[in-house]
């Protein structure tokens, strides 16, 4: 499986939040990629995941830059600040969004997992027509943000013809329940791991001392933030409430040379915060969530002084819960900061609240179970877009011209099917062709009832359809899940269409539409593919044929997937033609072989009565279906 893991943001805690079940995945066999701006890939490649940089455009960029180059004001609010964010990462998305498509294309991601405001994820998720997964970065509620978002991406969202942001098909959670927002979706937990870029160690980095151990830090927006500077740090690890106790100031190497000489005795510098944590007595940061998380997962107390009023909401869920205490700017005093810390070192409460967190994050699900969960995502399938569909669909004059060629037998057919349909409901006056393709079958239902529609969800095929069989409503659809407005006394879905459903989930679905649109006593009849007792692993066929001034050779070869579950057919065209020469592609079709059973069983559960009628010439046979009356 080959998983694209999209994030992005100002460097490290956007890449290192995917980075546990990216390298899950990893080390389960899948193929991943990550797809971040320069700034995030590179951190995503310090701490050895594969990536690639699809823009040179960095958040800062974004934040005080609109799409007409203007420039943005800073937000004095809460709403505002919503707004700035929310709009930051939407162009931010716009920026890698050529980049991360061409990548797409290139590489077929079967699943795409975007960090939590990679709005560039889901939008190229829809384009592909695979699976999202929308995986939180941190303990903040991120869906503030989204509506911004939408306003700045509204183009783009109608060009796929949404409204909204395209909706995740699993959302993973890495807040432990307990600091859950009330309406927070939690599709699927994951156990936080702590990440962050690593360096060679030192034994007091990892071993407690005599003293207890307080930990300073402003988190990487130190010296990229205005809020977040060497002075900010300077205030927090000079209060006097640290005199007799050791500190450690993490800082990036740049702001901690600043801070040496104030600070002689004290621990000055950058240090991977997983192995440092665990090692202290008090965390005191600026209320990022990255932080925050490897503080909870350490069962570490925090002093929360949120840089940002984003942070303020869950900040104050972790206060609340009473494993921190939050102070807002402006009303972090050096006296009210010396009380706090004091309260946080003395109350045992604290930290105590603190362990249950963690012990409550490390009883969720581990990266390596929630990757099963995504390769179940992926098996399920998902909604294939028009312009996505297996090649020779989107081929419709090679395929259309090569089965005339071949001599398929499409009269035969239809009388087949009308006669099952007549048997059933002798006044059947309307029918409705699923997966109609070039309506070769819709000639010659035409013939034989008062009203004849057809659905398909190839355009190219759709086209020919329309030339073939001018009188005929055509539709673009899935049949999963189409809406028409109308009613059928028969319904038909041929040419082994239905193995293209790559689930028995989709399998219900489609034949609940099909019952959707059936009138009482109405009759359903599918050509199904072949079941797994009639399947043959291995086979080999070739035809060439001579039509319309060209030849079209067509090589298959089938086998059965390791799972057993599908089989996965590869062909070969040549098409050689007069004036152009030859041409030649390749496709693959992978046919779920849901045995004879599930087939019943789903028309069952759809309320149709069915019978499955054998071939008498070779071929899958067909199922028959009534609804009743």
């Amino acid at each position: 499986m080959r998983i694209l893991f999209v994030t992005g943001g100002a460097g490290g805690p956007t890449v290192f939040a995917l980075a546990p079940l990216a390298t899950a995945a990893r080390n389960a066999g899948h193929d991943i990629l990550v797809a971040a701006p320069a700034e995030a890939a590179a951190s995503a490649t310090e701490i050895g995941l594969p990536a690639v940089a699809v823009t040179p455009v960095s958040l800062g960029q974004c934040m005080f830059t609109d799409r007409s180059g203007n420039r943005v004001k800073p937000p004095t609010n809460l709403a505002e600040e919503q707004r700035f964010v929310g709009s930051a990462f939407a162009r931010l998305a716009l920026a890698g969004r050529e980049g991360l498509s061409a990548l797409g294309r290139d590489w077929r991601p079967q699943l795409v997992v975007g960090g939590s405001l990679c709005y560039a994820a889901g939008l190229l998720a829809r384009e592909l027509g695979v699976p999202y997964v929308r995986h939180a970065w941190d303990a903040i509620d991120n869906t503030g943000f989204d509506a911004a978002a939408v306003a700045e991406l509204e183009p783009e969202l109608s060009e796929l013809g949404l409204t909204g942001l395209p909706e995740p098909d699993l959302f993973i959670e890495i807040t432990p329940p307990s600091l859950l927002p009330a309406d927070a979706r939690d599709d699927q937990p994951l156990r936080f791991v702590a990440a962050n870029r690593q360096l060679p160690l030192e034994p007091w980095m990892y071993t407690r001392g005599e003293r207890r151990r307080v930990c300073v830090t402003g988190g990487s927006r130190v010296g990229k933030d205005e809020l977040l500077g060497a002075e900010f740090l300077r205030e927090l690890a000079g209060n006097p409430a640290f005199s007799d106790l050791e500190i450690v100031v993490a800082a990036p190497d740049d702001i901690a040379s600043e801070l040496r000489t104030q600070f002689p005795e004290g621990r000055v510098g950058w240090v991977p915060l997983d192995v440092l944590v665990p090692t202290c007595d008090l965390l005191v940061h600026h209320g990022g969530g990255a932080t925050e998380m490897t503080a909870l997962s350490a069962g570490v107390p925090q002093l929360l002084i949120p840089a940002r009023g984003v942070s303020v909401p869950a900040a104050q869920r972790i206060a609340d819960y009473g494993a921190a205490i939050t102070l807002p700017l402006g009303e972090n005093t050096t006296a009210a900061i010396t009380a706090a810390c004091e309260k946080l070192l003395a109350d045992s409460s604290y930290r105590d609240r603190a362990r249950e967190i963690a012990r409550e994050i490390a009883a969720l699900p581990p990266a390596d179970e929630v990757v099963s969960v995504l390769e179940r995502l992926v098996e399920r399938g998902a909604r294939v877009p028009a312009d996505d569909i297996v090649d020779i669909y989107a081929r419709a004059d090679v395929y259309e011209a090569f089965y005339r060629g071949r001599g398929k037998d499409y009269a035969a057919e239809s009388e087949i099917v009308i006669g099952h349909v007549r048997d059933r409901a002798p006044a059947a006056a309307s029918l409705l062709d699923v997966a109609c393709g070039t309506g070769s079958h819709l000639k010659f239902f035409t013939g034989a009832f008062d009203r004849v529609a057809g659905l398909d969800i190839s355009a190219e095929m759709l086209e020919i359809a329309r030339s073939y069989v001018p009188d005929v409503p055509v539709t673009q659809g899935d049949m999963r899940d189409f809406t028409l407005g109308e009613t059928f006394d028969a319904i038909t879905c041929m040419f082994s269409s239905f193995g293209y459903l790559p689930t028995e989930e989709d399998l219900d679905a489609t034949l609940r539409t099909f019952a959707r649109h059936l009138n009482p006593g109405g009759v359903v009849v599918v050509e199904p593919w072949w079941f797994p007792d009639t399947f043959t692993p291995g086979h080999v066929a070739g035809d060439v044929v001579a039509v319309d001034g060209r030849t079209i050779s067509r090589i298959s070869h089938t086998v059965r997937e390791p799972h057993g579950r599908a089989s996965r057919m590869e062909v070969n065209y040549v098409v050689a033609e007069r004036e152009s020469g030859l041409r030649h592609f390749t496709d693959t079709h992978v046919m779920s072989l849901f045995d004879r059973e599930r087939y019943q069983a789903a028309f069952e559960r759809a309320g149709l009565t069915v019978e499955y009628v054998p071939y008498e010439h070779v071929g899958p046979g067909l199922f028959v279906g009534v609804r009743g009356k």
